[in-house]
């Protein structure tokens, strides 16, 4: 639950009595549109609906139409029934909702058919006014539950995920957000790729089809302006583990609402419109202007893929493995010695060399030895061996 919430305020009894039943009801226009004033908002997408209705505490929308919206398929999940569950109005204006529940997606387009089911939002927050209350707006959701998805072709199933879940939860004070986030049972059929010569070379590693799982969490410290991504994970049965772990600083509330606040612009483009473009990479270099690097770092366990490529290069060029990771050890220092780095090339040359003989794990990492700009390493990218001692990067293998 977000604890720093308004709590919906308790009328006495005295003035329940002096009051018209009517007082006391759900206003399901007012709820509906500051709903599409926070999504507006928050993803620079105006929002209409056909129908707002109200059921008791329940309020009931259907046929949602957004500007941003293209394609069949994306009108056709627009065009849903959503119930929002014990609905409750705060004194500030605001409203909580239980939960919210969309009806499920089954739509067919020229023989591909889309299936979504058992889609909830819980622990809802629509702000009275988004721009005076940016925390309120952005913790519109707590959590995000989504099940099987499956998307077929001519009746064969050729992607699936079992099930998403996402969490969003803020500490008593509101001070820190930590998000959360985890796709389980993905599968895609790869025996239905198109293109058969990348069907018989995915084959050859033994890849006729994928099964993963994604995971990973977010801390947002207010007061600190920093950004901890945690355990960014993509999983590949067969194939291998990515891990990506991220630290940044000036992540500030001034610098998210700014962001916000220029998001307006966006509103009623096209998304696949130069205009929004532009716009949308502007406002990534205002964020980029604005952060501060504190640690990155990507690391990747071998499942057995590497070896089954090593296999396949090396019977493509008419060799063994041993030929070919001794080629590619001799290769990657000589490669690398146009850069000027010797320590990073030893340290990379002997990473790689390692990793290719015995595939464990491999990790790179970059941390400056204090929060550094972005915008001051993007002036060094001309000059790869100056950037490289600023990031501090460091290589290691089977560790």
């Amino acid at each position: 639950m977000k604890n720093y919430k308004k709590p919906v305020v308790l009328f006495t009894t005295i003035a329940a009595l002096s009051m018209s039943t009517s007082a006391f009801a759900l206003n399901e226009q007012d709820f509906a549109n500051k709903l599409a004033i926070s999504i507006e908002y928050m993803m620079a997408q105006k929002i209409e609906f056909n129908n707002v209705e109200r059921k008791g505490k329940n309020i009931i929308i259907t046929g949602l139409k957004s500007t941003g919206a293209s394609g069949k398929l994306a009108n056709a999940l627009l065009d849903t029934t959503i119930t929002f569950k014990k609905v409750k109005e705060n004194k500030d204006g605001s409203y909580t909702a239980q939960s919210a529940s969309f009806e499920d997606v089954d739509f067919t387009d020229e023989e591909i058919n889309v299936k979504v089911n058992d889609i909830i939002i819980s622990d809802i927050l629509i702000s009275a006014n988004p721009e005076d209350n940016i925390l309120d707006m952005m913790a519109l959701y707590g959590a995000i539950d989504i099940g099987q998805i499956n998307i077929s072709n001519k009746g064969e199933e050729i992607f699936k995920i079992d099930n998403i879940s996402v969490t969003n939860e803020a500490n008593s004070d509101g001070s820190e957000f930590v998000s959360t986030y985890e796709v389980n049972g993905i599968y895609a059929d790869l025996s239905e790729i198109e293109e058969e010569e990348m069907r018989a070379d995915l084959a050859d590693f033994g890849l006729t089809e994928i099964n993963a799982k994604m995971y990973g969490q977010g801390v947002w410290s207010l007061n600190e302006g920093r950004l901890l991504a945690k355990e960014n994970v993509i999983d590949v049965k067969n194939v291998g583990k990515l891990n990506i772990n991220m630290d940044i600083f000036g992540y500030t509330l001034d610098v998210v609402k700014r962001m916000y606040d220029d998001q307006k612009s966006l509103v009623g483009l096209a998304i696949d419109s130069p205009e929004y473009d532009a716009k949308t990479q502007a406002m990534i270099m205002t964020l980029v202007s604005a952060l501060s690097f504190a640690e990155f770092s990507i690391r990747f366990d071998d499942y057995g893929i590497t070896s089954k490529v090593l296999d396949f290069v090396a019977k493509e060029q008419g060799t063994d493995k041993e030929q070919l990771v001794a080629g590619f050890s001799m290769m990657v220092p000589a490669f690398l010695s146009q850069f000027n780095m010797p320590e990073l090339q030893a340290q990379i040359s002997n990473a790689v060399s390692t990793y290719l003989k015995d595939p464990k794990n491999i990790e790179i990492k970059a941390m400056p030895s204090a929060p550094t700009p972005i915008m001051a390493f993007v002036a060094l990218a001309s000059n790869p061996a100056s950037l490289v001692e600023a990031l501090n990067v460091s290589v290691s293998a089977n560790q």
